[in-house]
């Protein structure tokens, strides 16, 4: 299940759009609830978007004190309990996740290491736009949907990740951000040694995947974020 809350603007928000399982209504009656009560939930920020079919959606971000007001707006059975449970639970992580943030900011150690990360991440961008090139040439149509998916393998060999975050790597301990710093180097290796084999893109992505899951086995998984006292 995917997470109900996010970090905006130095803030711990919800979407009204991801509310419609944990209301067991659909989105336009929450927008229209949250319109409804909204002077008894204080300032709303409204937003607009696009949909897939090119309509557009009018939504609320809102913050955990509306979420719950309105919360008690609505009828609640054994599913939606259920989700309201997630909510719940999705603030308090990611109110966790906004102060492991703001600790990490002032801690040098964690900021000279955060830089050297960066260096080493963009060593592995670089070598990941060569890849990207080298995979189109080979008839590649999805090339570079690599940046991201490398990403995500290493991620998910490294790490559990709780919630969803701009920047992940932001809210990793010092331990973690050693951990994928090494990640990064072993990719960069593995791309660099099959392009020079000259091996099928397909097969270098493997090859990448293995070595970072063969690393993986010596770095037992951690959660993320950690709590305060994991640092």
């Amino acid at each position: 299940m995917n997470s109900l809350t996010k970090i905006d603007k130095n803030k711990v928000v919800t979407d009204s759009r991801d509310l419609e399982d944990v209301f067991g209504i659909e989105h336009r009656s929450i927008y229209r609830l949250v319109s409804k009560h909204e002077k008894k939930l204080g300032e709303v920020r409204f937003e607009i978007a696009s949909k897939d079919s090119g309509q557009s959606q009018k939504y609320a971000i809102l913050t955990e004190r509306q979420a719950m007001i309105l919360l008690t707006y609505t009828r609640s059975n054994e599913k939606t309990d259920a989700f309201r449970q997630k909510l719940v639970d999705d603030f308090i992580s990611m109110r966790t996740a906004l102060r492991e943030i703001s600790l990490n900011k002032s801690n040098q150690q964690w900021l000279s290491n955060r830089d050297q990360g960066k260096l080493v991440r963009k060593e592995t961008t670089d070598i990941i736009k060569e890849f990207t090139d080298y995979a189109i040439s080979q008839g590649s149509q999805n090339a570079k949907r690599y940046y991201g998916n490398i990403s995500k393998m290493e991620n998910s060999a490294l790490f559990l990740v709780m919630q969803k975050f701009p920047n992940l790597r932001d809210v990793m301990n010092n331990r973690q951000l050693n951990i994928v710093q090494a990640a990064d180097t072993i990719v960069q290796e593995a791309i660099r040694e099959g392009m020079e084999k000259e091996l099928f893109y397909k097969d270098i992505y493997q090859l990448a995947k293995t070595r970072v899951n063969n690393f993986a086995e010596y770095m037992p998984r951690t959660s993320i974020p950690m709590s305060i006292e994991g640092e």
